[in-house]
């Protein structure tokens, strides 16, 4: 089962920290894009937060073409952060 993890800003707009690709509507394979637009369904005004975040597919970054394959564990989005 693959999870979709959001942390900060996203997990904020969003409203929710965690999803399964399943609980979307959606199955492997499919695209990081994908999976952002049926994220950006369950909040609509989290669309500008999503498309500014990070995507990482199991460790590896991702773009919005990039493949979520099947056997797939995480994907985890992270917003733009700061820090010192």
């Amino acid at each position: 089962m693959t999870m979709i993890r959001l942390f900060a800003a996203a997990r904020h707009a969003v409203g929710q920290g965690e999803f399964t690709l399943d609980g979307l509507g959606l199955t492997a394979p499919t695209t990081v894009g994908t999976v952002v637009q049926a994220l950006s369904t369950v909040s609509p005004a989290a669309r500008p937060v999503l498309e500014g975040c990070s995507v990482l597919v199991d460790g590896e970054r991702r773009g919005f073409g990039g493949q979520v394959e099947n056997g797939t564990e995480t994907v985890d989005i992270l917003p733009p952060f700061a820090g010192g």
